[in-house]
Formats: structure tokens, C-alpha cells, sequence
């Protein structure tokens, strides 16, 4: 479900008038009255009602309906509670630092540090309770405490800065131990409103309401970003264009020495730090593919040969460097790289282009550089966050060698006389790991973004995953692959449950990375022998249809299972244990961790 054009463009508007706001909202709600909900709870110290219909504009933008739940004044624990009772999916938790007492700031100079102290042992105590009866929630968004006041002294420390250093340390210790916690930082929103324009002095004191509408706007936007639009976006591919947006000018006309780069002048100083962005993207996981109306020498010499280029040849997993309209490309590169277009981010200069994207693939989400140029890196700025807010992006890694290893891989393939040969040559091993709690990150991530190789689609959150680790009755397996190519990472989940004698698939899914090898078949032998060992005499999974994963329709029947049902398309099966064998993978080496 999507809005019209004409919603959008007023929803996108950041300073449009609060009643505007409010009418707009509710016009885009009644477009998408057949669209999924999100119900959001909010808690604070402090009132800030109005940060609902900032989240409900929000999840208008990403065409869900939000539901706020308004939490009591200062009850963390009692409104996880009710939040629970209300079928609330993600918190905001939102404590406010001056107002630990009345006016703490103005009170920490005279304050006993006794006092202190035995204020930070209560409020580890409050937060620590209120995060474990959050933590069956997908997400727990918790700000950190952030001041009211500035300081007196010329180099900006001060008594207050302290004391606020510590509770937020407290904080952050607190929330390390649930991973579907998220630390949110209120302070860039300040920065960016500016101090004075970011708070209501008179109804901070009149009704303990200290936001003004400007500031809990922003922040909303950078909630809603935090959690990838409340998780319906899960963006991997930054499609890139080149000229005026890689570097300035047009390397066809302005060649090598004309084009603009220099991190020392303007306007090349703009690019040169977006590259510095895009580069880091990469290495946190995202994938990067140029698409761009060139001659592929003139690219390849920029790449290869300009003092100023950041961005190397050997980050770009895919490109398309040719005159063919793009986005055709993008629709070429989606198919080569195996990933919907939905996953895809396109970075380009030219508003024509632009508009093409939008009409024609509106699945890709659209960047367009800014005309003035200054803005560029704020741009970039929101393109980070797209892709690296709620995520796992040091246990995701690069994933540019992943799919050049994947390609090498292919590459091989020609020379073998026989598919087996060939799969034999790779020298694959699979190593699958049971209930790995530091795992909980990478696995939910993993679950909210693969769709293909995927029996039921459940996403899970961290709190989930860990729930399951937990419990008794499930175990949560783990599958990572390698080659002698190289590392593939974390690329499979199989979640099962035990009760009365019967072991069910609540899910498996594999990464398109890992197919086609016999990844997916290689391990069940030794999960099979660990539902025996647990008691189990039989084996149930389902599949159930969704529009991407019909490549898997039957792999249960090709793993031997017995189908019992098939109604509307969700296929049941059941299988007896004792004496059950499903098809082996001899040329992998399966180790169980």
C-alpha cells in the first residue's frame, strides 16, 4: 500500500504547520485503510503526546498505519506492562534527565554525591526492570539522557555533564543485555533545530511538556529510520551514477585531470566526503553497483587512476557502465545480484533520471543530489542512516568479497566435467551452531531480510530470537558456510520447537548467497539426530506461499517429507523419524558447534 503523490509531498514537507500536519496525517490513513498497522507505545518522564502524530506521519511515509499507545507520566514498568495487554510491537522509552527531580540540572551544584548515587541505583533498578518486561517486543527504542540547561563555564563542562556522563553510562550498561534494545540519541535533533528552537520553556514548567513540535519531529523521522520505517524496509544495494555524483563534472568531456576530486577545494571537497561515506557503507555490509550513461574506459580510468578517488574497483560488486536506459539496468542488476528491487537505493544527479525511477521501478528507493551542493552530505548523511539504523553492521561485514567469491565460484564451475566435480572442488563446509546467543543480532537480521529461500517468511526480532534461545521447548540452529573462495558468514536459520513426541519446523531460511551448492540439505542429518536425542518421534514443518518464495514450494517433498495437505497453497507435511533418512551432501564437510 502506497499514498498519492500529492499526500507525500506534504507529509515529506518538515515544516509544513502543525494543523496542516494533523489534517494530512489523517487524509493519508484513510488512503491506507487496507494497509498493515504498527502499534507504538510510547512512555516517558515527561509529556510529549505529540510525538504520536509525528509516528503516525512516519508510518504514513512507509504506507503502514501506526497506532499510538500513550504510556502514563513516568512509569516505565507499569506501561511495558500495558503496552503488552494493548498489542504494542515497538516502545519508545524516552526518560528525560532534568526532570529526575524537580529541575535536577539547577539542584546537581548542591546535591550530595550520596544522593546522586543512591538516585543512579534506583534508576538502574526502574530501567533494568521495565527492559525485561519489554523484551518480547520487537523493539525497545531508549533515549539517552540529554540536558536541558548549557553551561556557565567557557570550555562547556561543568557538574552537570558528570552526573549526565554517568547516567547515560548507567544506560547503556542496561541496555547491552537485551538485544532488541536500541540506544536512540536525542541530542543530533537539538543540534540540528538549534537549542532554543528545540524546547518550550513555558509548558515545560506549565505541564512538564519541554519539546517544541520542530524538535519531536525530527526526532520521530530518526525513530522511524532507526527501526528501517517501523521494519518495512531492508535496504542492501547502493546503486551508484558517476558524473556530479561521484565526482564533479562530466568525465567524458572534462576527462581525468578536468573532473572535480580534490579534497583540498570546493566543489571537490563535497564528493571527495560523500566517497569517504559510500566507502564506509560498504565495509559495514552494504552492497555497492555503479549504474551510469559512460564509456566503461572513461569510468575505469577515474577508478584506477585518479589520485582522489576513494571508492576502488574491487568494492563495486555489479555495474552497468553503458548507454542503455537505466533503469533497465537496475532491473538487470536486481536479476544478476538475485535481490529484489525493493532492496535498492539509486543515487543520481539527473531529475530526469530520477523521475524515470520513481514512475517506473517505484519499488527503488530514489536519491536525488541535491542542487545545492552543500546539502550533499546531509543527504548522504540520511542514506546511512537507510541502511545501517536497527541493523548488525559489524557481524554483517562486507559482503563485496562474498559475491565476488560467489562469482569465482561460478566462474570455476565451466571447468568440470560434472556438476558433482565441481561442487566437490569448491572444498565447501557448513558449521551449524545451537542457541549462540551473541548470534541473536545477525540472525534476526537475517530473518527480517530474506524472502526466496524462506518455507514461512516469520520475522523475528532479537527479543524473539533470544526468547527461543531461552526456552525449553525450541532451539534456534545457526548455519555458517565457507568455501575455498572464501567466507560466506551467517547465511542459514532452522527454528524448532518440541512438545508431545513431535520436533516442528517453525521456520527455515537460507541466504540466495549459500544455493544451488546443497547447503540447504547438507545439515539435516545431524539436526534429525538432535530431535531424536531430545525425544522426538516425529517430524512436522509447513511451507506457506508468499509472492518471492515459490522456488522452495517443494523442498520439503525433495528432503523426503511426507505432505499431508495442500490447502490454498500452504503445504503440510509429517514424518515419521524412526528409520528416516533425508538425501546427504557427501561433498560438504559439516561440523556441529
Amino acid at each position: 500500500m502506497t499514498i498519492s503523490a500529492e499526500t507525500r509531498a506534504v507529509l515529506e514537507n518538515r515544516s509544513a504547520p502543525l494543523a496542516q500536519v494533523v489534517k494530512v496525517v489523517s487524509a493519508a490513513e484513510r488512503e491506507l485503510a487496507n494497509a498493515a498497522d504498527v502499534v507504538i507505545g510510547v512512555s516517558s518522564s515527561v509529556t510529549i503526546d505529540l510525538l504520536g502524530l509525528f509516528l503516525r506521519r512516519e508510518g504514513a511515509l512507509s504506507g503502514l498505519r501506526a497506532r499510538i499507545v500513550q504510556g502514563g507520566y513516568d512509569d516505565p514498568i507499569g506501561d511495558m506492562e500495558r503496552f503488552a495487554a494493548e498489542g504494542v510491537e515497538r516502545v519508545v522509552l524516552h526518560p528525560f534527565f532534568d526532570n529526575i527531580l524537580p529541575s535536577f540540572e539547577a539542584q546537581i551544584g548542591v546535591l550530595a554525591p550520596d544522593a546522586i548515587t543512591a538516585k543512579l541505583a534506583e534508576l538502574r533498578a526502574r530501567y533494568r526492570l521495565a527492559l525485561e518486561r519489554g523484551a518480547g517486543f520487537k523493539s525497545v527504542q531508549l533515549a539517552l539522557y540529554h540536558r536541558v540547561s548549557t553551561s556557565a563555564h567557557a570550555d562547556g563542562a561543568d557538574a552537570v555533564d558528570a552526573v549526565l556522563s554517568r547516567f547515560n553510562a548507567m544506560l547503556r550498561e542496561e541496555a547491552t543485555a537485551f538485544a532488541n534494545v536500541q540506544l536512540v540519541d536525542v541530542a543530533p535533533s537539538i543540534e540540528r533545530i538549534g537549542h532554543d528552537a528545540a524546547y518550550d520553556r513555558r509548558f515545560y514548567f506549565r505541564a512538564k511538556a519541554p519539546y517544541s513540535a520542530a524538535l519531536l519531529s525530527d526526532h520521530a523521522a530518526r525513530l522511524a529510520k532507526a527501526t528501517r520505517d517501523f521494519g518495512s524496509q531492508f535496504f542492501k544495494v547502493l546503486v551508484l551514477d558517476c558524473d556530479n555524483t561521484l565526482w564533479g563534472g562530466v568525465i567524458g568531456e572534462d576527462l581525468i585531470d578536468g573532473i572535480k576530486l580534490n579534497p583540498f577545494d570546493y566543489p571537490g571537497n563535497v564528493y571527495w566526503r560523500v566517497q569517504q561515506a559510500i566507502s564506509g557503507l560498504e565495509r559495514q555490509g552494504v552492497i555497492l553497483c555503479l549504474c551510469t550513461k559512460n564509456n566503461p574506459a572513461d569510468v575505469e580510468e577515474v577508478f584506477r587512476n585518479h589520485p582522489n578517488m576513494v571508492l576502488k574497483e574491487n568494492q563495486i560488486a555489479a555495474r552497468r557502465v553503458n548507454w542503455t536506459d537505466k533503469v533497465a539496468n537496475l532491473q538487470s542488476l536486481a536479476d544478476e545480484l538475485n535481490l529484489g528491487l525493493e532492496s535498492f537505493v539509486f543515487l543520481d544527479d539527473s531529475s530526469v533520471e530520477a523521475e524515470a525511477v520513481r514512475t517506473r521501478l517505484p519499488a527503488v528507493r530514489m536519491v536525488q543530489v541535491p542542487a545545492a551542493l552543500a546539502d550533499y552530505p546531509i543527504e548522504m548523511e540520511a542514506v546511512e542512516r537507510l541502511f545501517l539504523a536497527g541493523g548488525a553492521p559489524s557481524q554483517s561485514g562486507s559482503k563485496t568479497e562474498q559475491y565476488r567469491a560467489r562469482d569465482a565460484a561460478a566462474a570455476a564451475q565451466a571447468s568440470f566435467a560434472s556438476h558433482e566435480d565441481y561442487l566437490a572442488s569448491l572444498e565447501l563446509e557448513v558449521e551449524t551452531h545451537v542457541d549462540r546467543t551473541a548470534e541473536a543480532l545477525r540472525i534476526s537480521e537475517l530473518s527480517q531480510k530474506s524472502n526466496q529461500f524462506n518455507l514461512t517468511t516469520r520475522r523475528y526480532s532479537p527479543g524473539e530470537v533470544l526468547a527461543l534461545m531461552n526456552a525449553d521447548d525450541a532451539e534456534v540452529v545457526s548455519v555458517t558456510v565457507r568455501n575455498r573462495f572464501g567466507d560466506a558468514g551467517l547465511t542459514g536459520i532452522l527454528v524448532l520447537t518440541f512438545a508431545n513426541g513431535t520436533a516442528t519446523v517453525e521456520n527455515f531460511l537460507m541466504s540466495c548467497r549459500v544455493l544451488g551448492q546443497g547447503v540447504e540439505s547438507s545439515l539435516w542429518t545431524a539436526v534429525l539426530d538432535r530431535c531424536r536425542a531430545r525425544g522426538a518421534e516425529r517430524l512436522e514443518a509447513t511451507y506457506l506461499p508468499t509472492a518471492k518464495n515459490a522456488q522452495v514450494r517443494d523442498f520439503y517433498d525433495r528432503l523426503g517429507l511426507t505432505l499431508v495437505s495442500d490447502e490454498g497453497g500452504t503445504r503440510r507435511y509429517s514424518q515419521p523419524l524412526a528409520g528416516f533418512e533425508p538425501p546427504s551432501s557427501p561433498w560438504i564437510k559439516v561440523s556441529n558447534v
